[in-house]
């Protein structure tokens, strides 16, 4: 279900427009946002998702989807003469986890919708499963200015109706394989690859 991935993305990227330290400068992408001439960005991206089967009839997949959110900031003296790098992560990240984790709930799940339904609308919502599940750190000196990069990663746990055709091949017996992966040349945003393998089991 590429479409759902989309979304969420894209909802994550609204709530984080202009709300942080990086103002606009918020991409839904895998690479590093410019912060040349910036204090921060942040890219938005999800990896892995695990499926499982919660209901038949139609038949309905209870999904398990890692959002990761990684922000980058760099030492400004001129901006903030008393924090480091260190500080500057965890400021943005702070303000990321208030952006996000108060959303994780029915009302705000209700601001994405795919095929003209909110997520909260779909059969098996648990929002109590979704929330913050790590967080990590990095920081590089190039001998000039010292970079930070820390990530943020969140489990959106929602459900979908597998489509009919998917279904019709699911009762044919046949098994039907969904591998993930995302480009390595995704440039400005990283797009998915759905490959189905519809091979007898």
């Amino acid at each position: 279900m590429t479409l759902e991935r989309i979304e969420i993305r894209r909802w994550a990227r609204d709530l984080l427009l202009g709300n942080t330290d990086a103002g606009d400068n918020v991409k839904v992408s895998r690479s590093v946002p410019n912060i040349g001439s910036r204090a921060a960005g942040l890219a938005i991206y999800t990896s892995d998702e695990n499926i499982e089967r919660v209901g038949s009839s139609p038949a309905v997949f209870e999904r398990v989807l890692e959002l990761n959110v990684e922000g980058f900031v760099r030492e400004d003296p001129e901006l903030d003469a008393d924090a480091d790098a260190q500080d500057l992560v965890d400021r943005l990240m702070e303000q990321v986890e208030c952006c996000i984790l108060p959303q994780l709930n029915p009302a705000g799940f209700g601001a994405i919708k795919v095929r003209g339904r909110t997520i909260d609308e779909d059969p098996g919502w648990n929002p109590s499963k979704s929330g913050l599940v790590g967080f990590d750190s990095d920081f590089a000196d190039d001998a000039e200015q010292i970079y930070g990069a820390g990530r943020l990663r969140f489990e959106i746990v929602y459900a979908t109706l597998v489509d009919e055709s998917e279904l019709a091949q699911v009762a044919r017996g046949d098994h039907v394989a969904i591998d993930y992966d995302i480009h390595a040349d995704a440039g400005a945003e990283a797009e998915d690859l759905l490959e189905i393998d519809h091979t007898t089991s």
